[in-house]
């Protein structure tokens, strides 16, 4: 028996609505983020699971040539209307798909692979950068890097966050070519300041958080010059693909 062509109506759904119609590639989704993210619900992650498991299953057979439903062209007339009528939640519809993905979201998991920041981001922690500068300049802090050694993503960070501070108006200071180890253990990214500069230290790090994701220990010491700030970076860097960075 010929199975008949779908015609989509969609009525009154009070959330998000997502339709594929005759994919045969790529990904529709009303989101796709990084797992940087806040995390879905267990129920959502169980409904997206099924969703990208079955359209990955079909994709393959049809790479090897199997294709799991017949397809045949159907006259107007006998195509068959899917409607959707009062939905209180989320409704995602696949028709024809034979290929891709379909999905209320899509989760993109960090890598090792280095991806610079974007410029919509990187533009706005400047501007926000710029504003703790200019509240704190009175200070007269420099901010010196001091990354571990022995981790090419590490420098490439250490490099970025420079020339972000730098841009920012801040007086900073890589590590350059020297070679620092700190032993094993510890926080991957922290501060070591001054007690006197608390206050900009919590706002700076703060800050930063919208490109290293990641909470900054604060090591405060009375031998810590008051006029310095020191950002020390130990971890293994991750990154999304907007640049975003966390930690292994």
């Amino acid at each position: 028996m010929t199975k008949k062509k779908s015609k989509i109506r969609i009525g009154n759904v009070k959330r998000d609505v997502i339709i594929s119609q005759d994919q045969s590639g790529g990904t529709t989704a009303h989101e796709t983020r990084t797992a940087t993210d806040k995390k879905p619900s267990k129920s959502k992650w169980s409904i997206i699971t099924v969703i990208v498991t079955v359209a990955s299953i079909v994709t393959i057979l049809t790479y090897f040539g199997v294709k799991p439903i017949k397809e045949n062209e159907v006259p107007k007339d006998e195509e068959e209307k899917i409607s959707i009528g009062d939905v209180n939640g989320d409704v995602v519809i696949s028709q024809n798909q034979s290929g891709g993905i379909t999905a209320h979201k899509v989760i993109i998991q960090p890598t090792d692979s280095y991806y610079p920041l974007s410029s919509q981001h990187n533009d706005k922690l400047i501007a926000n950068l710029k504003k703790i500068q200019s509240k704190y300049n009175h200070l007269d802090i420099k901010i010196f890097l001091d990354t571990e050694s022995n981790n090419a993503n590490r420098t490439k960070l250490e490099t970025e966050l420079v020339d972000i501070l730098t841009t920012a108006g801040f007086d900073t200071r890589g590590s350059g070519n020297s070679v620092i180890m700190r032993g094993s253990g510890g926080p991957p990214i922290q501060m070591l300041l001054n007690p006197a500069n608390i206050a900009f230290a919590e706002e700076l790090s703060s800050t930063l958080k919208q490109f290293i994701d990641t909470e900054f220990p604060l090591e405060k010491g009375e031998a810590f010059p008051k006029d310095s700030l020191k950002i020390f970076i130990k971890g293994e860097p991750l990154f999304s693909p907007d640049g975003v960075v966390t930690f292994r």
